[in-house]
């Protein structure tokens, strides 16, 4: 029946998510970057901010910081990676 599967047909007058949830989705995405895997949880938030966009702008702002700060955490682990590295190196 694979042949004859209906597409959903986008709803440009869709509503934004309720707000409750999206708090717990970030949660949810700050909990998996508090476990190290803070790329995952940028590609996922990244993901919410493009499915957002459009229809709930305020959800996407929600996303969209938490992008931010993800990404800076990310890169200041890295930066902190690299000192350490170099720091052993000259040893």
């Amino acid at each position: 029946m694979v042949g004859n599967a209906v597409t959903p047909k986008a709803n440009p007058a869709r509503a934004p998510a309720p707000a409750a949830l999206l708090d717990v989705l970030v949660s949810s995405l700050e909990a998996l970057a508090a476990t190290g895997n803070v790329d995952t949880a940028c590609r996922l938030a990244g993901q919410a901010c493009a499915a957002l966009r459009k229809n709930d702008p305020q959800g996407w702002r929600k996303f969209n910081a938490l992008l931010h700060r993800l990404s800076l955490s990310s890169s200041r682990r890295s930066e902190s990676q690299a000192a350490a590295r170099n720091g052993n190196d000259a040893a």
